[in-house]
Parts: C-alpha cells; structure tokens; sequence
C-alpha cells in the first residue's frame, strides 16, 4: 500500500456555516420587529396623540396626559405599570386639580384654563357643554377638575349635571337625594337654589345634582323651565359647566346644545376611530353645536413630549404660576 497524493483541505468544517447562519439571524431579528411594528401601525385606526388632531378645522383647545407618574426605567415595572394603568381606564373619575399642585396634569389643566379664558374674553360665553362621542372618553373626569382649575383661579362656578341618565357628577359629589330633576318635574313654587349644594374644599364651587333618575329626560332637558333655569344660572356665576351624555347615543345633548354657550368634545385617545374625527368636523361645520373645541383626553406622551414641555416651561417659569 502507497499515498499516491496525500490528503489536503481546510480542518474547518463546510456545514453549517456558522457566518451565514448569523447573517440569516441578523437579518430575521430586524426584518421581524420591523415588520411586526409596521402592521400594528397601519392596522391601527385609533386616535393616539395631538398629531392625529391636525388637520382638523374644530379648534385645539388642550390636551390632558393619561397620568402624571415619571417614565420608569426598568422595563419589566414598566410594562406593569401600563397594564395597571388600562386596568383603570374605566374607573370612576377623580378630581386631581388641586391649588399650588405643579405635577404634568395640573399643568394640563392649567393650559386648557387659559386657553379658555383667552377665546370667552369679550364674550359672553358662560355656559360650557362638555361632552363626547363614546363613553368612557371621561368627560365627567374633564367637566370636574375644568370646574375645579376655574374655582382656584377666583370663578364663581357651577357644576350641573347634565347627564340624566347616569348622573356620574352626582355620584362623584355623592349627591344622589334630590336635585336638578326634582326641581324640573314640578317648578312651580320651587326655588332652584335649595338644590345647589356647595363644595366645601373649592369655597367657588358649586354643584348641581341630578337627585332622582327621571323616566323621561328628554322631556325635562326640552322643558321651557330648563331653559329659564340655565338662563337665569349664567347671570350667577362666571361660569357654568354642564356634564352632559355623549352625542348620537341620546337626544338629550343636541336639546341641551342650544342653551350652551360653547361646546367641548372630549376625544380620548385610545378609543375614538380616526374616521369620526371627519364627522366631528361635520358637525362643526354644520354649527350645530356653538362654539365648538376640542379636548385630547388621555395621552400617553405624559412622560415623553409633553413631560419635556412641561419641564421647560415649569423651570422657566417658576413662581408664576397660580
């Protein structure tokens, strides 16, 4: 037996090839996430930020963050965190306005104060609809701090319940014995002040009631003793806040619409379609409703855009602030 040639070639060996096999990983690892983020945003049709609100004609009126805590840094606590935050979507509202607070939402509320305050100056626009397309875009969350923030700057303010459905005002202030409906079913020889009840905490707060759930809102809203009362309420305080039902769901809202002086929906983001934002620029056109503004309830970029404003103008600003 002889070597005839010897044996030769690299000791590597040719399967599998371990660069092409990272290059295959690389490649999936990016085009996988990539393609994943994508298709959550072209399947996305909900309102998420400020921006999807830009090419509306309804005037901008704030935006209130979905909470006010800072960015956590671990990631793990952080998805917690958003899943305890969903968990309370639907919880009942809260008043987080409080004087001499300057965390992001009081800030918010602030902003959205002002910016009242400059578009009914040199008007006499003093009672404020608040309302919305879908339940739970927390309009009764909006409609009690926007009453609150008024009553801190020095307003005379009062908080009806307009809602003669759910009456989630009321149950808020928990005053569900007699109130708004009561006086309605039988005006005559009644004083609507027996039924205003004070808020002690805000001595510039008032609230309305609506006491007993009546079978027959429409009629009561569409009363000529509605309107006398609203009319009568406005020449008694700077401001008139009505918590009313969402639209298209109850009459109730487009009869209270004309006693109104100006009219806030209230968009949260996370729940309205894209798509009803066009018919909430129908409606604006139409002129409907009067003096129609918007309200972007719910943002999560409480702790990215909006947290880097507020620093700026909160350390810019210091001590002036009321």
């Amino acid at each position: 037996t002889r070597i005839i040639n010897p044996p030769y070639g690299s000791p590597k060996p040719t399967s599998p090839n371990s660069k092409q096999v990272l290059l295959i990983a690389l490649m999936l690892g990016l085009c996988i996430p990539a393609a994943y983020f994508y298709i959550k945003i072209v399947a996305d049709n909900k309102v998420r930020s400020r921006k999807d609100l830009e090419l509306m004609a309804v005037p901008f009126l704030g935006e209130i963050p979905l909470n006010a805590a800072p960015r956590e840094k671990n990631p793990v606590k952080r998805v917690l965190a958003k899943l305890k935050v969903k968990k309370q979507e639907s919880a009942p509202a809260s008043l987080v306005v409080k004087s001499g607070d300057r965390n992001v939402i009081n800030e918010a509320f602030r902003v959205i104060r002002t910016n009242l305050e400059f578009v009914t100056r040199n008007s006499d626009s003093k009672a404020l609809m608040i309302t919305s397309f879908n339940p739970g875009s927390g309009k009764t969350f909006i409609s009690i701090n926007t009453a609150a923030v008024l009553a801190i700057r020095g307003k005379k303010v009062l908080l009806v319940d307009g809602d003669f459905r759910r009456a989630s005002s009321s149950k808020f202030f928990n005053l569900s014995s007699h109130g708004f409906a009561d006086f309605l079913s039988e005006p005559e020889g009644k004083d609507i002040h027996d039924y205003i009840r004070k808020y002690e905490p805000l001595p510039n707060l008032s609230v309305l009631p609506i006491g007993t759930i009546p079978p027959n809102p429409s009629e009561l809203v569409s009363s000529q003793a509605f309107t006398d009362t609203i009319e009568a309420l406005k020449k008694e305080y700077d401001y008139l806040i009505l918590d009313c039902a969402p639209v298209d769901i109850v009459a109730d809202t487009q009869i209270i619409a004309p006693v109104a002086d100006r009219t806030i929906f209230v968009v949260r983001a996370g729940l309205l379609e894209k798509e009803l934002l066009k018919e909430l620029d129908v409606i604006y056109d139409s002129g409907k409703y009067n003096n129609m503004s918007v309200i972007l309830n719910g943002t999560e970029s409480a702790n990215g855009y909006y947290g880097n404003r507020y620093s700026y103008r909160f350390s810019y600003g210091n001590g002036y602030h009321y």
